[in-house]
């Protein structure tokens, strides 16, 4: 089956090609991102899934962008799909990193503003200034491209993975704005940590595995924690395609659906081309997609990513294009489903964190 998340992992993996007339046009040029020394177009495959694209040379084996009619649309063999381009926002274009470092650890996916940021061990000083993230999400705001913030930290090899150091980041970012906080970083060996991000506002967490076999059973201990302490649905971990035998892959997220975790799987950065790759990707996200529905998973912490495949976005890589849709309506686009959602986390928040207080009082720390 041609699907839209094939055509996502296509375009990915060739890339897109421009005739010179395309090239030529306003749009098309006003629309061009500048990455890793290459041109790039995103592009809008259908509401809310969304992907980017290196421009090739013509004559490359690529899908190839025409307009038709006021339309764009990409065609690929006899397959051709409408598509919509996806400028980018003003505030990243004047943000030059050339000119100011700090541009480099940008990142728009979707309207989910992504910051780049890794902590000196020593200092817990952080590579960007707080007042320059502040500044980024203000703009990012202001132009109306983002509707939530994920905060992205490197590997670091203390105990709590250096995520102390976002404590005063995450405490500004919810003085300055009414926003959903995710956080992206590695499980700490440290549980209290788990508790101290959580009353410092991080609403989701985003957890990548180390892949070291020395340090799964505190990993495991970790995520599981985790569960306990979070809101229902909002700790996600990233999780790869792996290669041959599919049933390890298969079992892992069997396990972390039961637990409660929602598995992120990461498709390849270069995309995929061979048809094998795509029918393996394809029984991994059905996989994903049927245990997420047996254990009643709350999707509503969800969003759509260019770079991950979750069971919001699960439908798009199952279903023809012309009745694919996500799994629900991200709340973070209804006005109304956010303002129930932030009561409801405010709330939440404010119950453990007296619990958290408590605690450590009758502890005498």
């Amino acid at each position: 089956m041609n699907t839209l998340g094939k055509l996502k992992l296509d375009l990915m993996g060739r890339g897109v090609v421009l005739p010179e007339a395309v090239r030529k046009d306003e749009l098309v040029a006003a629309s061009m991102y500048k990455d890793r020394g290459r041109d790039e177009l995103a592009f809008l495959l259908s509401e809310d899934f969304f992907v980017r694209a290196a421009v090739q040379a013509e004559g490359a084996d690529s899908p190839t962008l025409h307009i038709e009619k006021d339309r764009f649309v990409l065609s690929h063999g006899p397959n051709e799909a409408g598509v919509r381009l996806i400028p980018p926002p003003q505030f990243l274009q004047v943000a030059d990193p050339a000119k100011k470092p700090v541009a480099a650890n940008i990142q728009m996916d979707g309207y989910c503003l992504n910051l780049f940021l890794r902590a000196d061990p020593q200092t817990e000083k952080l590579n960007m200034p707080e007042r320059d993230i502040i500044a980024l999400i203000r703009s990012a705001f202001e132009e109306g491209v983002a509707d939530l913030v994920q905060l992205n930290l490197e590997f670091c090899e203390k105990e709590d993975r250096c995520l102390h150091a976002m404590t005063p980041v995450m405490k500004s970012i919810k003085k300055n704005f009414r926003t959903f906080v995710a956080l992206r970083g590695f499980l700490p060996d440290d549980l209290a940590t788990i508790d101290h991000m959580y009353a410092a506002g991080v609403d989701i967490m985003v957890f990548a595995f180390t892949g070291g076999s020395q340090s799964r059973e505190k990993e495991q201990r970790a995520l599981e924690y985790s569960t306990g302490v979070f809101t229902p649905g909002s700790v996600f971990i990233e999780v790869g395609f792996g290669h041959g035998d599919l049933s390890a892959v298969r079992d892992q997220l069997t396990h972390l659906t039961k637990m409660g975790v929602i598995p992120l799987l990461k498709l390849p950065e270069d995309g995929v081309r061979d048809q094998a790759e795509f029918e393996r990707i394809h029984t991994l996200v059905e996989h994903l997609a049927k245990n997420a529905q047996r254990q009643k998973l709350n999707l509503k912490w969800l969003y759509p990513s260019g770079r991950m495949v979750t069971p919001l976005d699960a439908p798009f890589f199952m279903e023809p294009p012309e009745t694919a849709r996500l799994a629900l309506r991200p709340v973070y686009k209804s006005r109304l489903g956010r303002t129930a959602l932030e009561g409801f986390a405010a709330l939440r928040r404010k119950l453990r964190v007296k619990n958290i207080s408590d605690s450590y009082e009758s502890a005498g720390l």
